[in-house]
């Protein structure tokens, strides 16, 4: 039995078509689970300050509320984050 060779095929008969499929779909399935391992990590990482500093006042998110200063250090505003869904979300 022997092995025709086309112009596709190499000495082993594997068609280059389909080793250059597998290459692309193994990228992708190693890119796709490093996104989900390391992708939480990133997020954190990349996440915006506690605090914002602008030339005349300062904003403080302490997580559930939201604080604003002018530049004396006086407290200007509070406002509370709300949980609960608005309107046409569930």
């Amino acid at each position: 039995m022997s092995i025709r060779y086309t112009k596709d095929m190499n000495e082993e008969g594997i068609n280059e078509k389909r080793r250059m499929l597998i290459k692309l779909g193994a990228l992708s399935v190693a890119s796709f689970a490093l996104a989900k391992l390391f992708g939480p990590a990133l997020e954190a990482a990349l996440k915006a300050p506690e605090h914002t500093d602008y030339k005349n006042f300062r904003v403080v998110d302490n997580g559930d509320t939201l604080h604003i200063y002018d530049k004396t250090g006086r407290e200007l505003l509070v406002v509370q984050k709300d949980d609960s869904p608005t309107e046409g979300q569930t």
